[in-house]
């Protein structure tokens, strides 16, 4: 279902008015609206709706909000518009190379011996993906 949502969102950018926004406002409505509608669900996964807030995850929804939000997904958008969807989005795939390598460095997680082969595939990919 994400995969079909993750389209869903690159169809609407490129065949709508709101392709037509700058980055910044097409990003800006997805977390309004999906502010809104986590937060009025939340209670039905249970629990409190925050809990244990300290300055680790205070630190954390920074790393979200300023790193994740307004640089990569302003990015994203940005480069939807510029380059075909096709293109960009055979990008997406540099994030389990992205997650493993900061995994290991930041978090010394361990990394076994069909990693560096597996990571190796995902460039060729890449590579002949976007290769004319």
């Amino acid at each position: 279902m994400a995969s079909f949502f993750w389209a869903g969102v690159v169809i609407v950018s490129r065949l709508t008015r709101i392709g037509q926004t700058a980055p910044e406002t097409q990003i800006f409505w997805q977390v309004a609206v999906s502010a809104v509608l986590l937060t009025a669900l939340a209670p039905v996964y249970g629990g409190p709706l925050v809990r244990d807030f300290d300055g680790l995850q205070l630190v954390l929804l920074l790393v979200q909000a300023l790193g994740v939000v307004a640089f990569g997904f302003v990015l994203w958008f940005w480069l939807l518009g510029r380059y075909q969807s096709g293109v960009v989005a055979s990008f997406s795939f540099l994030t389990p190379i992205l997650s493993a390598l900061l995994g290991w460095l930041l978090l010394g997680e361990a990394v076994g011996p069909l990693t560096p082969v597996a990571l190796g595939l995902l460039v060729a990919g890449l590579f002949l993906i976007n290769r004319r």
